[in-house]
């Protein structure tokens, strides 16, 4: 991230700078020079996401990609049988990329009926993914449709 940005308003030149790292942006279209910018190095990796609250086992390889303090995640298609309409979750996030702050995404879920608009809930520091199912009424529900998602760690 830069930490010194500066717009001269009458040579029409933006600065951003960070440490060594310099850009410089013209708005007279003669282009931008980049000296000495930094590149974003991460971590990839794949994990065990376990979905539970549900009769037996139910495991994918999932991935993870880390930059900076961005985490994305990709999570398959998890199904099992629950018909107690009892809590799901997703356990085995990485504890690199446990969020800084809560988290809060639109999936798609399995029910008794088909396909369904649900909500995984990540808390703040959280390893385990909680999953909700944002339609009315009560009923069990048998998994997840993949997802990805990306936040800050």
């Amino acid at each position: 991230m830069p930490t010194n940005v500066d717009l001269n308003a009458y040579s029409g030149v933006l600065t951003l700078s960070s440490g060594t790292g310099l850009v410089r942006m013209f708005s007279d279209g003669s282009g931008a020079t980049l000296d000495s910018v930094p590149v974003l190095t991460g971590t990839d990796g794949t994990f065990t996401a376990t979905l539970t609250g549900v009769s037996g086992t139910v495991t994918a390889t999932s991935y993870y990609w880390l930059r900076g303090h961005r985490a994305c995640v990709q999570i398959p298609e998890l199904t099992g049988s629950n018909n107690n309409s009892g809590p799901l979750t997703v356990t085995g996030l990485p504890a690199s990329v446990k969020p800084l702050v809560q988290v809060t995404l639109p999936i798609i879920a399995m029910n008794d009926s088909g396909w369904v608009s649900a909500a995984a809930n990540i808390t703040a520091g959280s390893q385990t993914i909680g999953l909700s199912i944002v339609s009315f009424g009560t009923f069990g529900w048998d998994g997840i449709a993949g997802f990805s998602a990306c936040w800050r760690t």
